[in-house]
């Protein structure tokens, strides 16, 4: 009986492990609370106000652009609102980088005119990291309004890393109705170099363009094509006449960019020192450039010398010592050592340094004044001027030191190291 009485007990046992459901514990979960995105302790919201705010704007579109991806619905509605709050969000937005390449891309195809043109702009900035956008950016290069194709022209410039996808359609913008798609188009062929040069023929003939924008702009790309162009000299030559300045100086630097092609530029360019405006810059450029081949041009650059306008002072200084001319040339430049402007003594004493030539105990006091100049190119050339002359710039070896202690960029400390032991040997 006992028996009987313990096997019941254990069935029933079994019976409740086996057939009653367990019961499942609950656990109580507390709700993480919301963390709003913020930038320097102020958080989406306040930033999204300031955008509406004249006093805040700026600021605010600054800090929109740092948060990434959190603050990209702000700013795709502000694109639907007026003035410079539009503006500003198209500015942010190119400043955010990838994270606003999907924004950006459904917003060109915005109802409204100016924000497809400011979507257009703010890709551009993007660069490369906008290839994405690149068929909604071809597809605006045909829009009906002339400041959207010129932005998308512009954009397509800066973005595209495959010519062959943007170039035909580029060309084809060269002959658009409106100065300012077809400027842009111009500079956006040029920015390709070489491999825009299947569409030299139409760059040269913006060179003659109604509108000087553009002449300067098929300038300046024809200058950046380069050797590819074999007609391009003569064809820059005829704009040094242009009546418009900035046309002018576009096709004497185009010229420059050439190097010694230039050559047969070289009287063009010398009576265009004499210009009273920018271009008589761009042409003592060019000749410096053009090199020893620009050597008739020195008369006028040693008049140029003299000019009163320092601008033109420097520039014809650097240009005589990269033609490397002595004769004349080096008593003119030891009077330069002591010119009013600092810039000129500077360019004068690295030109007197290249020929190897002038009074050193005048030129050394300029040189090493010039390694603590406040151009980073002019302190780039005291050093390398230094280094040339090797031990007799001895007097200089402090003043390097110095240079060398203030100095960050690795690059720059070889430099200033490299004249140091020159000038140690």
């Amino acid at each position: 009986m006992a028996t009987s009485t313990r096997m019941l007990l254990l069935v029933v046992a079994l019976a409740a492990l086996t057939g009653c459901p367990k019961r499942k514990q609950v656990l109580k979960r507390t709700p993480r609370p919301r963390v709003e995105a913020s930038f320097e302790g102020k958080p989406l919201a306040e930033w999204s106000a300031g955008l509406r705010d004249d006093a805040l704007r700026g600021d605010a579109a600054w800090a929109l652009s740092q948060m990434g991806s959190p603050a990209l619905p702000t700013l795709e509605l502000a694109l639907d609102e007026e003035g410079q709050t539009r503006r500003m969000a198209a500015w942010a937005l190119g400043r955010m980088g990838a994270a606003a390449v999907p924004t950006l891309r459904k917003a060109l195809g915005h109802r409204v005119a100016s924000v497809r043109a400011e979507v257009a702009v703010a890709l551009g900035f993007v660069g490369a990291e906008a290839a994405p956008a690149l068929p909604e950016l071809l597809a605006v290069l045909e829009d009906e309004s002339p400041a959207v194709r010129a932005a998308a022209a512009h954009a397509l410039g800066r973005i595209a890393r495959s010519p062959r996808s943007v170039l035909p359609a580029l060309a084809r913008r060269l002959k658009d109705e409106d100065g300012n798609v077809r400027a842009h188009a111009a500079t956006a062929l040029g920015g390709f170099g070489g491999d825009a040069d299947g569409f030299a023929g139409v760059l040269l003939k913006s060179l003659a363009d109604d509108d000087p924008a553009v002449r300067a702009a098929a300038a300046e790309a024809v200058g950046k094509i380069g050797p590819e162009l074999p007609d391009a000299v003569l064809a820059l030559m005829k704009n040094l006449d242009d009546p418009n300045k900035e046309a002018r100086g576009a096709a004497a630097a185009a010229l420059g960019a050439l190097g010694p092609r230039s050559a047969p530029a070289t009287m063009d360019l010398a009576k265009l020192l004499f210009q009273p405006d920018a271009s008589s810059w761009e042409a003592a450029d060019g000749l410096a450039r053009i090199g020893p081949a620009a050597a008739g041009a020195v008369p006028a650059l040693l008049e140029a010398l003299l000019d009163p306008d320092a601008g033109l002072r420097k520039r014809a200084a650097n240009a005589l010592g990269r033609i490397g001319e002595k004769g004349p040339v080096v008593p003119a430049l030891g009077l330069a050592l002591q010119d009013t402007d600092e810039e000129t003594r500077h360019q004068a004493a690295f030109a007197l340094a290249s020929l190897k030539a002038g009074d050193l105990e005048a030129l050394l006091p300029v040189l090493i004044d010039a390694t603590a100049a406040h151009d980073a190119p002019d302190r780039s050339s005291a050093f390398a001027a230094l280094r040339s002359l090797g031990p007799s710039a001895k007097p200089a070896l402090e003043a390097l030191e110095a240079a060398k202690g203030r100095q960050k960029n690795e690059a720059v400390v070889d430099e200033i190291q490299a004249a140091i032991d020159a000038i140690s040997r």
